[in-house]
């Protein structure tokens, strides 16, 4: 029995080696060329990459020995496993074959869907139903992508719950509902009024705590940053600012602070940067925790940022598009690996179909 919990040491073997000897190693292999020019690897973002890392820098992390499941999250949301949601867009352009497309691939393991509604064709209650027949509400993740419209789906969405029986504290999924998006790209404000905007907003947010408290009634979008090519500490800047500005603007409108951050989902893309990008959604989700204490939340009710983590479109290619199954399949290892929530792996063709 307590040889079962001895710790084994790999390759133990080999004798240890100090840094002091890795540095020498390295200098007498150079042969008087710089080590900065050769070896350290300058990022966009201002960071010096060493050529190796040592258990000793750990030591220099804030936060390297937090736990799981606790607050900053830096480690992921849950304190045990690193389970994700296998998220899939249908575009709704007729609602039967929409409903039929997202039955089928929810038969081949994708239990999270995003409609993504180009144009209106949900009329009413009856065309809504028809949209989610068939479908679990309850163990699939739902979201509604149609900009200002996507509240409405929300109404609709609970109605269907009530119908069917579901519980709706099991309704899982997000209102694509971003007012501070289309400001961000030269769009303006929803109706070019930025106090209805918010009002609007606002209701959204008291109704999803009240009806469907699991469900996320705004989405604050990094991944437009991402794709404009923005480097990782500008996405995170950005993304984090935005939603300060959600809690800032709808607490002063007498909504709750620790409501409002628990209401929000984060939509990141994850580059072939591998490392950095997870880290990027580490360092997310510690900012985020920050931000919610800076706004008077304590500790204990501080909400785990909800990542919805898709891969990259900025590189992808055209002319050799299998090349892009290869840089989404590293993407989507670091979205897994970093914790990410949901996860979407852009089909390889989708930037040119």
């Amino acid at each position: 029995m307590e040889e079962a919990k001895e710790k084994k040491i790999l390759f133990d073997l080999f004798p240890p080696v100090s840094t002091d000897d890795w540095e020498d190693k390295i200098i007498k292999d150079l042969k008087g060329a710089d080590y900065q020019k050769k070896l350290v690897w300058k990022t966009n973002e201002g960071f010096e990459v060493q050529p190796y890392y040592r258990s000793e820098d750990l030591e220099k992390t804030q936060y390297a020995k937090s736990s799981p499941g606790q607050a900053p999250y830096l480690r992921g949301n849950r304190a045990e496993g690193n389970d994700w949601f296998i998220h899939q867009d249908i575009k709704v352009k007729d609602i039967d074959e929409a409903n039929k497309e997202a039955l089928e691939i929810l038969n081949k393991g994708v239990n999270s869907l995003g409609f993504v509604f180009e144009e209106k064709c949900i009329a009413n209650q009856e065309d809504f139903d028809r949209l989610v027949r068939g479908i679990f509400l309850d163990s699939t993740k739902i979201s509604f992508k149609s900009g200002s419209e996507s509240p409405d789906y929300m109404v609709m969405l609970k109605n269907n719950v009530e119908k069917r029986k579901f519980t709706t504290k099991d309704i899982q999924g997000a209102d694509d509902f971003d007012i501070i998006l289309p400001l961000t790209i030269g769009k303006g404000f929803y109706n070019n009024d930025v106090d209805k905007a918010f009002e609007r907003c606002k209701k959204t947010l008291d109704f999803a705590v009240e009806n469907l408290p699991a469900f996320k009634a705004i989405t604050v979008h990094g991944n437009i940053f991402h794709n404009a090519g923005a480097n990782v500490v500008q996405e995170l800047a950005y993304t984090i600012s935005n939603a300060s500005e959600y809690i800032s603007r709808l607490a002063d409108m007498g909504a709750n602070a620790e409501k409002i951050a628990n209401s929000m989902q984060f939509v990141f893309s994850v580059g072939s940067n591998y490392f950095f990008e997870i880290a990027k959604l580490r360092a997310a989700r510690v900012l985020w925790s920050r931000i919610q204490e800076a706004y008077g939340i304590e500790e204990a009710n501080i909400s785990a940022m909800s990542i919805q983590a898709e891969t990259s479109l900025w590189n992808k290619t055209i002319y050799d598009p299998y090349v892009n199954m290869l840089r989404s399949t590293t993407e989507t290892m670091s979205a897994a690996i970093a914790g990410a929530d949901s996860i979407n792996t852009q089909p390889f063709n989708n930037i040119f179909t």
